[in-house]
């Protein structure tokens, strides 16, 4: 819809049209599909609605999922790609799960985690977790180092050797200029 030399305004019918279309679509809120085709490459962005990818094979290598769900969420047809963990909810009616080629069934609740140990997945309970390993807000120090504020300390003594000193100089000035460039921000500088 166009409004034409309304200047910031709309015209009064364009403006009935686009309240019209904006009742309608509002009082239906969100919904959650039945489809989803979510991709990621970190357990950062995990998440599409009812599914969560929770554990990748290879971190920063392209990790998917198409999944579908059918009879009021009592049958999920799911295909992935990278994964070792997926996470689904709204399955309060799930019964039978198909993951890639594989047939599970589940006992209906409000969350089921399904673990992939070579190529046969199984449904597992919320246990306790042992060893390190990658997840959602926790993938690596260098990944969640530069997603919080952070603080850089410019050095302003007297160095212990004067050529190290001029390296860490050059080494800040160059993260700010690269940081800059790519985030089109400053980072915080104290000395």
């Amino acid at each position: 819809m166009v409004s034409k030399a309304t200047g910031h305004g709309t015209r009064p019918l364009v403006r009935q049209r686009l309240d019209a279309f904006l009742k309608e679509h509002g009082d239906k809120g969100q919904s959650s599909p039945d489809h989803i085709r979510f991709l990621t490459y970190t357990t950062r962005y995990n998440r599409d609605y009812w599914v969560s990818l929770d554990r990748l094979e290879k971190h920063y290598e392209r990790a998917e999922v198409d999944a579908q769900r059918t009879g009021g969420g009592a049958a999920y047809d799911i295909k992935t790609k990278n994964l070792t963990r997926l996470v689904l909810r709204e399955t309060e009616h799930a019964r039978e799960i198909r993951m890639d080629g594989q047939t599970l069934q589940v006992k209906a609740g409000p969350e089921i985690r399904l673990d992939k140990n070579g190529s046969a997945w199984k449904v597992v309970k919320n246990v306790g977790e042992s060893g390190l390993h990658k997840t959602h807000a926790l993938q690596g120090p260098i990944d969640d180092a530069f997603l919080d504020p952070f603080l850089l300390v410019r050095p302003t003594g007297k160095p212990w050797n004067d050529e190290v000193n001029q390296q860490a100089l050059r080494t800040m000035a160059r993260f700010e200029r690269l940081w800059g460039r790519f985030f089109r921000g400053h980072p915080f500088v104290k000395d």
